[in-house]
């Protein structure tokens, strides 16, 4: 479930109305129920293909392990504390662990703690938060006052964000391509304003449109086919990152697990990582890889 924390207008060519009393029950109650996770995936950024082990315990213990062609590094925090270690020592890096834990999907969407709108604003989506409004039931989910359906990829979704002006305005330059309408009319709906569309099955998010609150450049998340672990808790199988119509990131999950009875508190001991690797390193000296790595957990981690 989200708290969804947008005004809402969700359109549709032949625009369906669904009734007041819906309710947007996302991951239904499941994601009140998750204790901690550990995902395993492919990562594909700025042109190096790198693995990646993420742990998340209880919202504020993180642990994450990359490698590249050998090179290790792991970042672990845990509450305020923080470090970043490499195979034999720790790095130096003030920037990374001044920050909190960020723009991860999984984090900011499936743990109790998250909800889909914190993941908007970590990923540097401009929207207008102060407009935004919470409307919820007794059972604590989000309820719109306004819904109406799109079709996408012939699938029904829901557009969140978009306001009727926004969507007259789409259909107006859609109306132009009689065979492909509802398309003409998505591509131009989603340069209006920051959306997310959710499947209108499952009300889980395949896209997410946005500019980018520094460049203003055009960011889009794509989210692929969902699936389910042992607990059906459920997750995409891939997350894809686009700037501007260019691919800059992909993920391709390889494990996903949830409610694991073995993640001690141990794996995510900041100290003791402290003991293990007394020498420190700056980061002008690591390795060309360890570079990109490094790189990569100050944009995304």
């Amino acid at each position: 479930m989200f708290n969804i924390i947008l005004s809402i207008c969700l359109s549709a060519v032949s625009a369906t109305i669904l009734p007041p009393g819906f309710t947007l029950r996302q991951f239904q109650a499941t994601r009140a129920n998750v204790l901690n996770m550990k995902i395993s995936q492919r990562v594909v950024y700025s042109g190096n293909i790198f693995n990646e082990t993420i742990w998340f315990k209880n919202s504020d213990k993180f642990k994450v392990s990359i490698e590249k062609d050998g090179d290790i590094l792991t970042l672990v925090r845990n509450g305020q504390k923080c470090i970043v270690t490499g195979s034999s020592s720790r790095v130096t890096s003030q920037d990374l662990c001044k920050k909190s834990i960020s723009n991860n999907f999984y984090y900011s969407t499936l743990m109790p703690a998250g909800n889909l709108v914190n993941y908007m604003k970590s990923v540097g989506i401009k929207a207008n938060y102060e407009q935004t409004e919470v409307l919820k039931d007794k059972d604590g989910y989000a309820k719109p006052s306004d819904v109406f359906m799109l079709r996408y990829d012939k699938t029904p979704i829901y557009v969140i964000g978009a306001s009727e002006s926004d969507y007259s305005s789409a259909l107006s330059n859609a109306k132009g391509d009689k065979k492909n309408v509802t398309d003409k009319l998505l591509e131009s709906l989603k340069e209006k304003s920051p959306q997310i569309w959710l499947d209108s099955s499952t009300n889980y998010p395949v896209r997410i449109y946005g500019e980018e609150s520094d460049s203003g450049k055009k960011l889009e998340i794509l989210f692929g086919p969902y699936t389910t672990d042992g607990n059906d808790l459920p997750f995409p199988s891939t997350i894809k990152f686009s700037m501007d119509g260019k691919e800059i990131l992909s993920y391709g999950v390889q494990n996903f697990e949830s409610n694991i009875s073995s993640m001690d508190d141990q794996l995510f001991n900041v100290a003791t990582y402290l003991t293990k690797f007394p020498k420190s390193v700056e980061e002008s000296n690591l390795s060309e890889n360890k570079k990109v790595l490094l790189n990569y957990l100050k944009e995304y981690r």
